[in-house]
Formats: C-alpha cells, structure tokens, sequence
C-alpha cells in the first residue's frame, strides 16, 4: 500500500519481499522533488525541476532512482547530503567539476575574498604612485 506517486517501484509492483528501508529513500526524494516545485517567487508557475541546482538535482534523482541499488542506502545517507547541500558543501550524489567547486568556495567565503582582492587592490595602486 501506498501513495501513487510516492510509492517505489518494487513497493507499486506488490511484492512485499522486495520492500526495504530504500522504498523510504524513495517516497522521501518524491516530498523533496515536490517541495522543490513550489511556486516560483512571483507565485505565477511551479519550478520546474530541471531549473534546480545540479546537486539539489542529483539528491532527489539518486533518492529516486528506479533500481533499489542505485538509492540512498538509508534516510541517514540522504539526509547527509541534503544537510550538506544546503550548508554549501558537497554532496555525494554529484561529482562537481573544478569550476563548480571553485565557485561554490568563493561564494562561500566571498567576503574573506573580498576583503583580500580590496587588500591588494589597494596595495598596489599604493605601489603605483608612491613606488615602494
């Protein structure tokens, strides 16, 4: 038994022996990809979820996931990387490219970063007129 739409495949295809904790993982990435698709900030359309950051993306497709296998071995897992994505660390469910990585660290500590970029700016324009 179970909500269409939040039930796992192997919990809609009947067979109780194939029912595990993974079929939670499931139903709990389907509350996810629908509390993701609230309304936009203007309240006009729901977000699409193809408009979600990749790695928010990745959670609910991992927790998703039509094979058993290839979920979140447990709602602990999955709330580890929804905990880290919304702290703006990485999450295990998304390979980050280098790029990515880097901005999310500057947008992390962007004002440190800017407080130095000010430093040197400052410091050379000092350089440069005063030649020390």
């Amino acid at each position: 038994l179970g909500t269409p739409g939040y039930m796992a495949p192997e919990q809609a295809a009947g067979d109780p022996a194939l029912v595990d904790v993974r079929a939670d993982v499931y139903a709990i990435g389907a509350i996810l990809r629908d509390l993701c698709a609230t309304a936009t900030a203007d309240g006009t359309r729901p977000r699409s979820p193809v408009t979600l950051d990749r790695p928010l993306r990745a959670i609910v497709l991992k927790a998703m996931a039509a094979n058993p296998a290839d979920r979140y071995a447990d709602v602990t897992s999955l709330a580890r990387d929804v905990a880290a994505f919304r702290a703006g660390e990485p999450v295990a469910a998304y390979q980050e490219s280098i790029w990515e990585r880097t901005v999310r660290v500057a947008m992390r500590y962007r004002t440190p970063i800017l407080l130095v970029v000010a430093y040197l700016i400052m410091r050379i324009t000092l350089l440069a007129f005063f030649g020390r």
